[in-house]
């Protein structure tokens, strides 16, 4: 069976920079890795997203390895830190956030509550635990994860949850300096979680340090924010989805960590050796995800500051992979999402991959899928037809080809 690698780079698609001609930050910096393996093999670009979806790492997952039922981002955490769900119990991902009245509605003035210490977040928790009792029929429990985040576990006596309970509630950081009234649930299902939030506004204001806190520097967290809810779901094994592949996980978020230890998959940190820890990792799997430093989402603020990180990982990452990796593989390099240096907001553009064969010296391109699949590909001039114009790894990929679903993009990376 032949082993695959997946290397996710988050956010590194963009649109044209002023400054820099029309290009984008990917197009002006120095890629000469990314740019062998698209030229060498099968590049084109994919979808991502729909409208202006916020492009989050559990949206990926689930989208990436066809999880039906779309676990939610709460219960990846809590698999992450150990601490499952009960059968019925929901569990909701909880930020302590600074809220802010603004001329017509509340306004989410910062996601992080302007800095929430791990001490803090333990006090904190302990404080709404005392002065927020449940309602009839209802209990409630919480988990602190650090800094601003925490889990809020939740159940109700009689039926069970619907999904309706569960949406509405959007990421905080994607929300920042909007009205908040426009990101919270309007269903019925979801109105105790609403309460839930308003009436934490009310405890907080109550706990002396951060009412000296907010003395001292006008602003600090005032409010919880829950977001991410889901039930405790059964979750097939990873080895599923990827072609009956023994598979493993690379990563440093605690999201994907634990995606992966509801689907069964190993985990590695990466460490400070990541091409070292891919080798180990392919050496007992056959199906290894690489997925780097990805729990700020594209935290770039200048297109130099991009461009740098862009360079590092082409010559830091994919050249020592290339270098060390001692065994045959299928290489398939990707960009989940763009982000604007320029408005600093995400895009769901099109975003461009590269896939090839490795056999520790050659990239060639991967075979393939047969019967129709191939069929349909040659009619449409996805490939053979025309010579794919030289435009190296980049937003062009785009524009110089068709531009690919994910499921296209899966079935050649598992053919052959």
């Amino acid at each position: 069976m032949r082993k695959i690698l997946v290397v996710l780079a988050r956010g590194f698609a963009d649109r044209p920079v002023a400054d820099f001609g029309g290009e984008t930050p990917l197009q002006r910096a120095r890629t000469p890795v990314l740019d062998r393996v698209a030229g060498s093999g099968f590049s084109g670009a994919w979808s991502p997203a729909a409208d202006d979806a916020y492009p989050s790492l559990d949206g990926f997952l689930n989208h990436f390895f066809g999880s039906s039922g779309a676990l939610s981002s709460g219960l990846m955490l809590a698999a992450a830190a150990d601490v499952l769900p009960e059968a019925g119990e929901a569990v909701f991902r909880l930020n302590f956030v600074c809220l802010k009245p603004g001329a017509t509605s509340v306004v989410m003035l910062d996601p992080t509550g302007f800095g929430v210490t791990d001490e803090e977040n333990r006090e904190l928790i302990a404080y709404l635990e005392r002065h927020m009792p449940p309602d009839e029929g209802e209990s409630f429990r919480f988990e602190p994860l650090g800094g601003c985040e925490a889990l809020l576990y939740y159940r109700r006596a009689g039926a069970p949850l619907s999904p309706e309970s569960f949406r509405g509630f959007s990421p905080p950081h994607a929300i920042t300096g909007m009205p908040i009234g426009e990101h919270m649930p309007v269903a019925e299902a979801a109105r105790r979680f609403v309460h839930f939030v308003n009436d934490s506004q009310m405890v907080l204001s109550t706990h002396a340090g951060l009412r000296e806190k907010a003395q001292t520097r006008m602003f600090a967290a005032n409010s919880v924010w829950l977001w991410g809810g889901g039930l405790h779901e059964e979750v097939g094994r990873m080895s599923e989805k990827t072609g009956g592949r023994d598979s493993a996980l690379i990563t440093d978020s605690q999201l994907a960590k634990g995606f992966a230890k509801l689907g069964g998959a190993d985990v590695y940190e990466p460490g400070e050796e990541v091409s070292a820890r891919v080798s180990e990792a392919l050496s007992s799997h056959d199906f290894v995800f690489l997925l780097e430093d990805v729990d700020s989402i594209s935290p770039w603020r200048e297109p130099e500051e991009k461009i740098g990180a862009i360079e590092r990982f082409d010559a830091a990452l994919m050249s020592s992979l290339l270098e060390k990796l001692d065994q045959p593989c299928r290489i398939l390099v990707m960009v989940d999402h763009g982000f604007s240096v320029e408005s600093q907001e995400w895009i769901a553009d099109a975003v461009p991959f590269a896939m090839a064969d490795f056999d520790g010296e050659n990239l060639t391109p991967p075979k393939r899928p047969g019967g129709l699949a191939a069929l349909w590909e040659m009619v449409r001039g996805g490939e053979g037809g025309r010579r794919k114009p030289a435009v190296g790894f980049s937003e062009e990929l785009a524009r110089a080809g068709r531009v690919h679903s994910l499921d296209a993009v899966k079935k050649r990376l598992f053919s052959g």
